[in-house]
């Protein structure tokens, strides 16, 4: 049997992901034209922090069959909410490796998309 290259996550799998962005109605351009507005090195409003489910529920790194999505406050811009979005899912992620460290994994240095 073969071993999984070494640069693959097994498992940990959460329901945040980027169908949320599809469930919110952006449009691949739209998707496309926004990102390139979006500056990374900027974080969304504090008070815009998503927690991008489709529906309740979640697996890792909280396991919450009843956890509920937090797509609001609406941000002033559709700018603004993908940036939301795309930072709660990063957010997620970043939680999700934590934890994986927290549990004696090596910890992470870069992650490739």
């Amino acid at each position: 049997p073969s071993r999984p290259d070494p640069v693959w996550l097994v498992g940990g799998a959460s329901n945040v992901g980027c169908a949320v962005l599809r469930h919110q109605g952006f449009t691949p351009d739209e998707l496309s034209a926004l990102s390139a507005r979006i500056d990374p090195q900027h974080d969304p409003p504090p008070h815009i922090r998503y927690y991008p489910l489709t529906r309740p529920g979640e697996r890792f790194p909280v396991n919450d069959p009843d956890k509920q999505p937090i797509l609001e406050p609406a941000a002033d811009t559709r700018e603004g909410h993908l940036q939301g979005l795309l930072f709660g899912i990063a957010e997620v992620e970043r939680d999700a490796y934590r934890l994986l460290a927290a549990m004696g994994a090596s910890a992470v240095t870069e992650v490739l998309t």
